[in-house]
């Protein structure tokens, strides 16, 4: 006989509901069955009824190469073994197909007054299913659209993607919280995380400290937690709470994947409350993880392609010896800037340099010689300039510097101090510079050719000692 407290449990959790079978087992024996289970029972060709075959429950390995329909309960009866060893309540939900038609299967282990109760319910949930299959078909054709939106942007940004993935789950109230992490070294991390509304988007940490992330990747294999507030990880993981209050949350875990199949990440489904996924949800979360996989595969190679594309281009631009920028992007980039500072009244300092007496240098000492000097040029100017300093080749040995948003007077303190530590080199070299804010009543040309100028009348001054 059942206690007062099963009944009163029984009647509130089950019994109103005329359509559910229900099983009820105690000490291996069944206390309590009612005429929706034996109905559905025959669905998946098994007489549930009667006190013998109860035992598929508690040794179910040796039914399993008889009964096809018995090995796809295979999860809900390992979920009723684990509670034989287990100290708490735990529930456990199930939907498998039989004979067209779903059925959701619901373990639920309780204990009352040091009693276990085995609770197995039954719920014909067919057309909840294909109900279920349109709304699923609506997110995915959803999640779809908007991340081909972005990803056919010239400058797609992933954790946009992984942001509309989350709303849309939430709206459809599939997932609530969403947390994706990749592993980089020793490092896991987190390259999108909203969870318990806090958001852990950038956050990193070792996978030494044995999370439930680090136990996915680690292990490489799916799980599944009812609750996480009472569920134990194996060899020693935990499962870290956010906040100061923790709160029950149902959580599928799915390791990320390369193409060989190792783990490389995770990505972790969380919703509030236990037991709130079926094994249905799991595999329509199985294909949101291929599509975020897919997403990351994709920004992986497009990040390739545009270092590739960027080093190319920059080859292109620069020149071989020096580093410094050639004369077509020079040009290019000072018709740009005469015009910005046009419009804006911008101050833009331009430098016309020549390394002097570099032909006699050539040769004297050869040409290697001429290029390490030309190198030591260019690394000492290098580092004394600033990024947004643009230093170009304009022929042979003769340089520019354009220095934008500055004034002369600091423009010419750089000069001078490039020019007092190239005395100092290993290859002492002298260099003659002109040096002036571009006019914008003047065209490009003119402000070139009053540089140059500049340029030839300190070299002038210095060859004859007159100005």
């Amino acid at each position: 006989m059942m206690n007062e407290k099963m009944k009163n449990f029984l009647f509130e959790k089950y019994f109103e509901d005329n359509n559910m079978g229900i099983l009820i087992v105690k000490d291996r024996k069944v206390k309590y069955i009612n005429k929706s289970y034996k109905i559905l029972a025959r669905l998946f060709d098994t007489d549930m009824e009667k006190t013998s075959p109860v035992d598929i429950y508690f040794n179910y390995e040796k039914y399993l190469e008889k009964n096809t329909h018995l090995r796809k309960l295979k999860d809900l009866f390992d979920s009723i073994t684990i509670f034989r060893f287990s100290k708490t309540d735990m529930t456990f939900t199930h939907v498998e197909e039989f004979n067209s038609k779903f059925l959701e299967f619901k373990f639920k282990g309780v204990i009352i007054d040091n009693e276990k109760y085995y609770i197995i319910t039954v719920l014909d949930v067919t057309n909840e299913i294909k109900l279920l299959d349109y709304k699923y078909l609506e997110i995915s054709k959803k999640i779809g659209e908007l991340s081909f939106r972005e990803l056919s942007k010239e400058n797609f940004n992933s954790k946009i993607i992984y942001e509309n993935i989350h709303l849309i789950l939430k709206e459809y109230n599939i997932v609530n919280e969403l947390a994706i992490s990749i592993l980089k070294g020793d490092k896991i991390y987190i390259e999108f995380g909203i969870i318990d509304g806090i958001n852990l988007t950038g956050k990193k940490y070792s996978i030494a400290d044995k999370s439930l992330t680090s136990y996915i990747i680690n292990y490489n294999k799916r799980i599944y937690i009812p609750n996480s507030l009472n569920f134990k990880l194996p060899y020693g993981y935990k499962i870290f709470h956010i906040g100061s209050k923790p709160k029950p949350y149902s959580v599928y875990g799915v390791p990320l994947r390369n193409e060989n199949g190792k783990a490389y990440g995770a990505i972790l489904y969380e919703r509030p409350e236990e037991c709130k996924f079926n094994s249905f949800d799991f595999k329509f979360l199985d294909e949101v993880t291929y599509t975020i996989q897919s997403v990351i595969r994709f920004n992986k190679l497009y990040k390739e392609l545009h270092n590739e594309k960027t080093k190319y281009y920059e080859i292109s631009i620069r020149d071989h010896l020096t580093r410094a920028y050639n004369r077509s992007f020079l040009e290019e980039y000072l018709k740009k800037i005469y015009n910005r500072s046009k419009r804006y009244k911008e101050r833009v300092i331009l430098s016309f340099i020549d390394i002097d007496n570099f032909k006699k240098i050539n040769d004297k000492y050869g040409h290697d010689y001429g290029d390490m000097c030309l190198t030591v040029f260019s690394e000492t100017v290098f580092s004394n300039i600033r990024e947004s300093d643009v230093f170009a080749r304009y022929g042979g040995d003769e340089f520019v510097i354009v220095f934008p948003n500055t004034t002369f007077e600091n423009s010419e303190k750089v000069m001078k101090r490039i020019k007092r530590k190239l005395k100092r080199t290993e290859f002492p070299i002298d260099i003659s510079f002109g040096l002036t804010e571009i006019d914008i009543n003047l065209s490009l040309k003119e402000n070139m050719k009053k540089v140059d100028d500049l340029m030839y009348q300190m070299k002038k001054i210095k060859n004859t000692g007159t100005k």
